[in-house]
């Protein structure tokens, strides 16, 4: 279970000035192009504790990346992940915004990718427009995303990857499928994981994965 916002976790974050970006800077027109150098920028949405993007950050210097997370609290533990940490870094930013805003905080073709890690599954038939990969998310990627650049998806929850699947077939003008698994840890070595794809494993629990590409 996600962890809800406690009081005071939103004033924490606003607190950090190295880490954070609040409402009123990224709603700024062309933010990003104006304040991020010329490096790829890629986000993840649903950060949750901020390990998998945390640890791209580490080692992908040349990138920079976007943090993404509904919830203050859960993203208060990332930031102080990143307090922690004996060097400070340039190339992340957290946001706590909800994903259904992304074309009031990005330009168009402005993101080189997007990582959508173990989202809410919402198992309802009648929830499916709250699912990340419903179509009108997908229309929305499409217009922030640049030409070539990807999206890649996780779950452990094979009903979510069928759906995917469904979806992408009404947008197959502006995505292909260029990869993709029903068993992502039994068919390759993955560097970059998060904190559930861990205990999943763990457990036995196959991980399903895929990735598109932007095609126009």
């Amino acid at each position: 279970m996600r962890l809800r916002n406690k009081p005071g976790s939103l004033d924490y974050l606003k607190n950090n000035k190295d880490y954070f970006l609040p409402s009123e800077k990224i709603i700024e027109k062309n933010y990003f192009n104006k304040n991020f150098n010329e490096k790829p920028l890629y986000l993840e949405i649903g950060t949750g504790k901020g390990n998998f993007i945390i640890k791209h950050a580490i080692e992908e210097k040349n990138k920079n990346f976007l943090a993404l997370e509904k919830y203050s609290t859960v993203l208060m533990i990332a930031i102080k992940k990143l307090e922690k940490l004996e060097n400070k870094l340039s190339n992340i930013k957290l946001i706590c915004e909800d994903a259904r805003d992304l074309s009031l905080i990005f330009e168009d073709n402005s993101l080189d990718g997007i990582y959508i890690n173990f989202p809410d599954p919402w198992p309802k038939s009648g929830h499916k427009k709250r699912r990340l990969m419903h179509n009108s998310f997908l229309k929305q990627y499409h217009s922030l995303l640049k030409k070539g650049a990807f999206i890649e998806f996780k779950s452990d929850q094979k009903h979510l990857y069928d759906f995917w699947f469904e979806e992408i077939e009404s947008m197959s003008s502006f995505y292909k499928v260029v990869g993709k698994s029903e068993d992502l840890h039994s068919e390759e070595k993955v560097k970059f994981t998060t904190e559930y794809e861990k205990k999943f494993t763990s457990l036995g629990n196959p991980i399903y994965f895929l990735k598109l590409e932007v095609l126009k």
